[in-house]
């Protein structure tokens, strides 16, 4: 299963790329997305290792985009879109109401939206919690409620419907 959705990761890419050679920023971050998820459906824990190294790499991917297109706005836009984001789980965080790895991860994932515009980090970050919020009304009805949510995997499928609904 984590092979076909790594291959329809890096298949999607270039469709929500623009121009499609930025695709490798987001080729960077799916085998990175996919880890992340799994493990957090497993273990309830998002690993420094994977979410630091695809944050860093995203950067570094991201300044070098910007510096190619001459979008030095873009980049900003990115790594304050990164930083709202991780305010917002942050705060969240303070009260119990997640982990410290999904405040990471919704840095990253907040900095790849925000690359892509404002709208796009609105319709990824409340696509992440619409869907939460649906998972725990099914599992609350089928009788499952237990130790939480892995919210890591709800952040990264709503990043991919942000970019999917918004381009990058």
């Amino acid at each position: 299963m984590a092979e076909v959705v790594t291959g329809l990761g890096f298949v999607g890419a270039p469709a929500v790329a623009t121009p499609v050679w930025t695709a490798v920023v987001w080729w960077w971050l799916v085998p990175f997305a996919v880890a992340s998820a799994l493990v957090d459906v497993c273990v309830r824990r998002l690993p420094d290792r994977l979410v630091l190294v695809a944050g860093a790499g995203l950067v570094v991917l991201l300044a070098g985009v910007a510096a190619a297109q001459g979008r030095p706005g873009a980049f900003a836009r990115a790594v304050t879109a990164g930083l709202v984001l991780g305010a917002v789980h942050l705060a969240m965080a303070a009260v119990g109401g997640m982990g410290m790895g999904d405040v990471k991860l919704a840095v990253v994932v907040g900095a790849g939206l925000g690359w892509a515009g404002w709208a796009c980090l609105v319709v990824g970050a409340g696509a992440a919690f619409v869907l939460a919020a649906v998972w725990v009304v099914v599992a609350v009805v089928v009788g499952r409620r237990g130790a939480g949510v892995p919210f890591g995997p709800f952040l990264i499928v709503g990043a991919c419907v942000g970019l999917a609904a918004c381009g990058a």
